[in-house]
């Protein structure tokens, strides 16, 4: 049955989108927001509730970094971000999810290739170019853990927000592993609770690139300590 839901979900979206890559992405965007995440609620008994609102200046746009565990990361990330774009990797709008991959690169959504480091820095500046407004959402490990604990963390996501002088807003995803691990598309548990906990942002407009290391340990250590905090995630190794 949630396989059914999502599949439907993304043949509705398809067709309402038109040509223009912003509009398109705002659409998609308030879409899963407002329409897919109180219908996934619905449907399993989910309850994602989202904390640290007020660190989200709706005035300004963000590089938002998030934990990944679990396809329903996508959807707890659409509820604590008011307008994003969510960074894709290349295998899963051309391999696994083809008719989810036709709706994102229609939705104006980044799609890069991970053994191509020039493309993902064009089609992530392009991103950005083409929906001025839309915090870009990484998910900096790259793939789903597939134990529920926390990966390394590539530095696309940091050097984007360096470039761009934008401020980082890590995020911090909890319970959805619990709810949905890696593998188990079809075992969705119902009665399933998830914490979106959003940390202070971190400036980044006076950093160096030389500082990209350092930045990238730092953010990871602070969601780190969140995450193991959260009785609905697995205690630290």
């Amino acid at each position: 049955r949630s396989f059914g839901l999502t599949y439907r979900l993304w043949r509705e979206l398809s067709r309402k989108i038109g040509t223009d890559r912003a509009l398109n992405g705002k659409l998609m965007w308030e879409t899963v927001r407002n329409e897919w995440v109180p219908q996934l609620e619905d449907f399993a008994g989910l309850h994602i509730r989202v904390q640290g609102a007020e660190h989200f200046d709706p005035s300004r746009r963000y590089v938002v970094v998030a934990n990944h565990t679990s396809t329903l990361d996508i959807f707890a990330a659409a509820k604590a971000v008011p307008w994003g774009i969510f960074v894709v990797k290349s295998e899963i709008v051309k391999n696994h999810f083809p008719v989810i991959g036709e709706a994102v690169q229609r939705c104006g959504q980044v799609i890069v290739d991970r053994s191509d480091s020039a493309q993902a820095a064009q089609a992530i500046n392009e991103g950005i170019r083409a929906c001025p407004q839309a915090s870009p959402v990484f998910f900096p490990e790259g793939t789903r853990s597939s134990d529920g604990h926390i990966g390394r963390f590539r530095k696309g996501a940091f050097r984007t927000a360096m470039e761009n002088k934008l401020p980082i807003l890590p995020i911090v995803i909890s319970g959805t592993h619990r709810a949905l691990p890696k593998g188990s598309l079809l075992g969705l548990k119902r009665f399933s609770g998830v914490i979106v906990e959003c940390l202070p942002a971190i400036e980044t407009e006076a950093l160096g690139l030389s500082q990209l290391e350092d930045l990238r340990d730092s953010v990871r250590s602070r969601m780190v300590e969140a995450y193991y905090k959260s009785p609905l995630n697995p205690p630290m190794n």
